[in-house]
């Protein structure tokens, strides 16, 4: 069966199965990085928003034995344990006093999302662009949220740079950044595994990102928090994007080689990482000594 006939055919089931709960539609819908992929948008009563289900994957476990059958109940299971039980007051939008504790910052890369960006107010980043939206809501099992677009400043009356300090302050006061030892990430889902202490040609990676790791990467234009970091390790930075939603952090010692790191990023973003939650493909530098993140002749100044 080839994806397109798969796409058909799930659809049609799942329509089969909710005919008198929700309304099933198939949408191809832009991404991150300019990627797009297939979603099933189910819309239930007179709610004006729905979970979008993607079966880009679903496929991948198709090919590897799954049934249709099965596939079809998990997306139901997906859809019942996620879908909003009420509607949203889109009007609430359109007043800035009631939006403003809710707008948000993230980063993305700006070369692969060119065409994205000539719609929405964003900022430029060293390679890296900050764009904003409005955080509906959050929960475990996901979020809700509305790309802030260039109409949205005229309509509010504010300027990007105004946009930008909301979205600071929001941000870490919602989304309060979070850093961890890799180790105790992996020994949370390897109990049983003996990892080996770090040394000083191997110092301990750090996750850095969020309380609900939603866009944690733009945790590092937290102001002062790398500086704080820092301190505490007493060294420079290198900051690995392992992809939008969180960074590693380790001391820049001399033992390290920045090629074979930025060699390194670009593998695990070719094997391990989604296409649209990739966030650059190389290193970047945190100086102590002039407050900066710096990626080849391009810095973030914090000063």
């Amino acid at each position: 069966m080839t994806y397109q006939q798969f796409q058909q055919e799930i659809t049609k089931r799942i329509r089969r199965s909710l005919t008198n709960e929700a309304t099933v539609s198939l949408q191809s819908i832009s991404k991150n990085n300019e990627v797009r992929l297939d979603g099933l948008t189910i819309t239930s009563g007179d709610c004006n928003i729905s979970p979008t289900i993607y079966l880009n994957n679903f496929y991948d476990s198709y090919e590897q034995g799954e049934s249709l059958e099965d596939i079809t109940t998990e997306i139901i299971r997906i859809y019942r344990d996620n879908r909003p039980l009420e509607s949203v007051n889109a009007s609430f939008y359109t007043d800035l006093n009631r939006v403003r504790d809710k707008l948000m910052f993230k980063l993305i890369h700006y070369q692969k999302n060119r065409t994205l960006l000539k719609d929405i107010p964003h900022m430029r980043c060293m390679d890296l662009a900050i764009v904003f939206y409005c955080l509906v809501s959050v929960t475990p099992s996901g979020s809700a949220t509305i790309l802030v677009r260039n109409n949205h400043l005229s309509l509010w009356n504010i300027s990007k740079d105004t946009l930008l300090s909301y979205a600071l302050q929001n941000n870490q006061e919602r989304l309060p950044a979070t850093l961890a030892p890799l180790s105790d990430l992996i020994s949370d889902a390897l109990p049983d595994t003996d990892f080996p202490e770090p040394s000083h040609t191997q110092p301990e990676l750090h996750i850095l990102t969020n309380r609900h790791k939603l866009f944690g990467a733009g945790c590092m234009l937290y102001p002062k928090l790398l500086h704080d970091i820092s301190g505490r390790f007493d060294s420079d930075l290198i900051i690995l994007p392992s992809s939008v939603h969180e960074v590693l952090l380790f001391p820049d010692t001399a033992h390290q080689e920045h090629a074979a790191l930025n060699e390194m990023v670009r593998e695990v973003n070719l094997t391990q990482v989604s296409p649209e939650e990739v966030l650059s493909d190389h290193i970047y530098l945190y100086s102590r000594q002039d407050n900066c993140i710096h990626y080849n002749r391009e810095s973030y100044s914090f000063s």
